[in-house]
């Protein structure tokens, strides 16, 4: 028969198991949760970033020149960016030509009146 100190001693011995068990079970649940929050924090970047460009968007629109000299810009790095982008030609249709940025492969399709 065990003494009331060996009965407390196992019984320490076992909630310290315990507590062990679910410290790991709850570091794995905390690195788990800050990858998340990384993640998290990562989108919310990118969409704050989006959301800067689309407030800015009408002004872009104002001051974008399509055309300067003889370098035809894109209008989409201008607009997400404020950056002047060559554009150049690919291969046309019979009904239209293409212009497609040099950095972001933006395509522009230029049909041909008839």
């Amino acid at each position: 028969m065990a003494t009331v100190e060996q009965a407390l001693q196992r019984a320490a011995e076992q909630v310290a198991d315990r507590l062990k068990n679910k410290s790991a079970s709850l570091n794995r649940e905390f690195l788990s949760l800050e990858k998340q929050k990384l993640e998290l924090e990562k989108k919310q970047a990118e969409i704050k970033a989006t959301l800067d460009a689309t407030s800015r968007a009408p002004q872009r629109l104002l001051n974008f020149v399509p055309v300067l000299g003889p370098d035809h810009h894109c209008p989409a790095c201008w607009i997400n960016h404020k950056t002047r982008s060559r554009m150049r030609s690919t291969l046309g249709t019979d009904d239209a030509d293409f212009l497609r940025c040099n950095a972001c492969d933006f395509e522009v399709e230029i049909s041909f009146d008839r």
